[in-house]
């Protein structure tokens, strides 16, 4: 029940009504250890349990639509941000329930690499370093940035060392910051076609399972 009053204490605080109850799969578990310590191994049918009522279903149910999805994002947040769910999993039971596993981290890795391998994404990335090599700066792919910003700050940590001064207060951080900001704008704007490509192949890849 702690998890479900941290839940009860977070959706408040968002301005919501939730009601801290056992949740009915409690109840599915406790059914599944005594059913496997009889030696049945078969999937419990919660329909075959008397489950506990679940108090904020009739709350749901009673707010408009706009309200309703206000509550759900609220309890479950979105794609970047925590909701009262998650957010308080980690006080509850010690762990994050959303955190990828090393199995997850290394499928991803994959998918990510066979996307890049493509003829498609070596094609978009070509684009790319011409669209960038078009406004004057020289990479070799669509990493290339990460170098190009490395060597633009070594003179402004030359300078600063020379007058012993921080990173920030060198006389050509201004210049420096000014080059940056047009490099990551090129950048982002050469960078969308390949990062699309890549993205829907990723997504592809996860929902066929491969």
């Amino acid at each position: 029940m702690r998890h479900e009053e941290l839940i009860a204490d977070c959706m408040a605080q968002e301005g919501f009504e939730y009601i801290a109850a056992l949740p009915a799969d409690v109840e599915i578990e406790k059914a599944t250890v005594i059913a496997e310590s009889q030696g049945d191994l078969d999937p419990i049918d919660p329909n075959t349990l008397q489950l506990p009522e679940n108090p904020n279903v009739e709350i749901v149910s009673r707010l408009s639509e706009p309200e309703r999805s206000a509550y759900e994002t609220a309890y479950w947040g979105t794609e970047r941000e925590a909701g009262c769910y998650g957010a308080t999993y980690l006080e509850a039971w010690g762990t994050d329930p959303f955190a990828p596993t090393e199995e997850d981290l290394a499928d991803g890795a994959e998918r990510i690499a066979r996307a890049q391998s493509s003829d498609a994404a070596q094609a978009a990335e070509r684009a790319y370093v011409e669209c960038m090599r078009a406004e004057g700066w020289e990479v070799e792919g669509v990493d290339g940035v990460f170098a190009l910003e490395r060597d633009m700050a070594v003179p402004v940590a030359a300078a600063a060392l020379e007058q012993g001064v921080s990173f920030e207060e060198s006389p050509l951080f201004e210049d420096y910051e000014e080059s940056r900001r047009r490099l990551a704008h090129q950048h982002d704007e050469c960078y969308e076609p390949y990062g699309s490509l890549i993205d829907e192949a990723v997504r592809r890849s996860a929902s066929d399972g491969g």
